[in-house]
């Protein structure tokens, strides 16, 4: 059997490649490698610098200038500092990995206090950060200053623009003291608010108790009304308001006698005849216990026979049976 003469296949000629492309990828990682690398690499760059000025003892142990700080915060949001390896004057080296790290290796300091600076200027600003600089204001102090009021930030500022630095000084002074003496009076005033709070509580609480109280009376007193028969409870009644009268009269006239002596004793001293007035008063009262008398249709005799007797006098059938 003879063989099966092979036809040759045709190649499939590739994809033309988009060059255009290609190149605009190619310059564009270029671009990115490059604005890194030149960012990394100023970075180094300026921690190389601070180390120099350290060595070079021109370092103090403050941050002396805006510069400084300004780049401290560079060389921290930048992170750049992480991988950086400090070869000490010995020789020996120190992989920096953190920022913790970074300050107390390359700076002297710790994080805290070059935390500390940067957000001093960066709350108080550059001028008025650099003049409390120069009168020889601390971070901590500078600190208590941003504590302060705009109103006071302003008036700092104006006072550094004259160029005053006793001035200065004796403003932030007066200024910080003043803020204190206010927070510690404010502060006394919430405690005196919180005082007040309590004591309310405590007097709501007492009146609640003593309502408490009134109703657990009443309800008694409801309850042994209904209990008693007519004349027991007229005579209760009659009792209780037959004190109420006699503590009015009491009160009353002892009040008005008093008033008449006072007035008496006015006249002889001075002259001026107060009967007429005395005598308008009693006569106002007089008035009133008519319109009284006149509501209700009260008797006007002169029986006082309620003052030896408060009870009503009971029925001959009703007080056998109450007596049996």
């Amino acid at each position: 059997m003879g063989r099966k003469k092979l036809t040759p296949s045709e190649l499939v000629p590739d994809a033309p490649l988009n060059v255009q492309k290609l190149n605009e990828d190619r310059n564009t990682l270029a671009k990115l490698e490059a604005a890194f690398s030149d960012e990394q690499r100023r970075i180094t760059l300026l921690i190389g610098k601070r180390i120099g000025r350290r060595d070079q003892g021109r370092m103090i142990a403050k941050l002396v200038t805006v510069s400084d700080v300004l780049d401290l915060q560079q060389i921290k949001e930048s992170k750049q500092y992480k991988g950086f390896v400090h070869v000490d004057e010995a020789g020996n080296q120190k992989l920096i990995s953190t920022w913790e790290d970074y300050c107390e290796v390359v700076e002297g300091k710790t994080a805290r206090a070059v935390d500390l600076d940067i957000q001093n200027l960066n709350q108080l600003g550059e001028e008025l950060f650099d003049s409390m600089r120069q009168v020889g204001l601390g971070p901590g102090k500078m600190r208590e200053i941003r504590k302060l009021p705009e109103a006071s930030h302003v008036a700092l500022l104006e006072a550094a623009r004259e160029g005053d630095k006793d001035t200065l000084l004796d403003l932030a002074e007066q200024l910080i003291a003043r803020h204190a003496k206010e927070k510690e009076e404010l502060a006394r005033q919430t405690e005196d608010a919180k005082a007040d709070v309590e004591a309310v509580r405590v007097v709501c609480g007492d009146v609640r108790a003593e309502n408490s109280k009134l109703e657990l009376e009443l309800a008694k007193l409801k309850n042994r009304r209904q209990k008693q028969t007519p004349p027991e409870r007229a005579k209760e009644l009659r009792r209780a308001i037959a004190d109420d009268g006699l503590r009015l009269e009491v009160s009353l006239l002892g009040t008005l006698r008093e008033a008449c002596r006072t007035l008496k004793e006015d006249s002889a001293d001075s002259g001026i005849d107060h009967a007429a007035f005395l005598g308008g008063i009693v006569r106002s009262l007089e008035l009133t216990l008519q319109d009284v008398r006149d509501e209700f249709g009260l008797p006007t005799d002169a029986d006082f026979g309620w003052m030896k007797e408060a009870t009503p006098a009971l029925p001959d059938g009703d007080e056998g049976a109450h007596h049996a």
